[in-house]
């Protein structure tokens, strides 16, 4: 009766269906069938209902990697800002970067066009990294005027930035590692 009401078989845990804890039951069900501990004709029936997974969160996960998919098939560009689809995204970065990503699933993210572990952000700051080390080494120091620009990009104010993200503990070990490895480089903008 759940899936015919509600399309699917996702039952959440606390789920009460007609007086029974429904949710308990399917969640332990799926328990014994990873275990072996489940009845073949029992396995054979729930295997039967339209929708059933044994393993939710796999089901879950293909079908936000194939929203992801069609999303970029349409935009040309992986799903950026709080959307559900970018917060998802941002997640399996995460987990990419804890290393707790199965390989299979990374493998598949891979596979997207565009797809970088890093999200929009992080590139554009390794984008002004890159102008900034362009200029320090043309330049021979890294004491960027505020004003100054840089091939079309406000070097200046970028740098102005970091500063301050650096007093406000904003920036990340590897990024205060990477700036203070540029030649030159101060935390405290040079007066004169």
């Amino acid at each position: 009766r759940y899936v015919t009401e509600t399309g699917n078989a996702r039952v959440k845990r606390e789920r009460v269906q007609d007086g029974y804890k429904l949710g308990q039951w399917v969640m332990v069900q799926r328990r014994r069938y990873r275990h072996g501990g489940l009845d073949a004709d029992l396995s054979q029936r729930l295997s039967a209902l339209p929708h059933w997974e044994w393993d939710p969160d796999q089901a879950t996960w293909g079908d936000q990697f194939e929203a992801v998919a069609a999303y970029v098939g349409t935009h040309r560009r992986i799903p950026s800002g709080t959307s559900k689809l970018a917060r998802w995204v941002n997640d399996q970065r995460f987990s990419h970067k804890e290393g707790t990503l199965r390989q299979a699933r990374s493998i598949r993210l891979e596979a997207i066009p565009g797809w970088s572990w890093k999200n929009s952000h992080q590139r554009a700051w390794d984008e002004m990294f890159e102008v900034l080390g362009e200029y320090a080494r043309r330049e021979r120091h890294s004491v960027v005027p505020r004003s100054w620009m840089e091939g079309g990009h406000s070097l200046g104010n970028w740098v102005s930035k970091q500063r301050t993200a650096h007093r406000e503990q904003r920036l990340t070990p590897e990024q205060i590692e990477r700036l203070e490895a540029v030649r030159g480089w101060a935390w405290e903008a040079r007066k004169g």
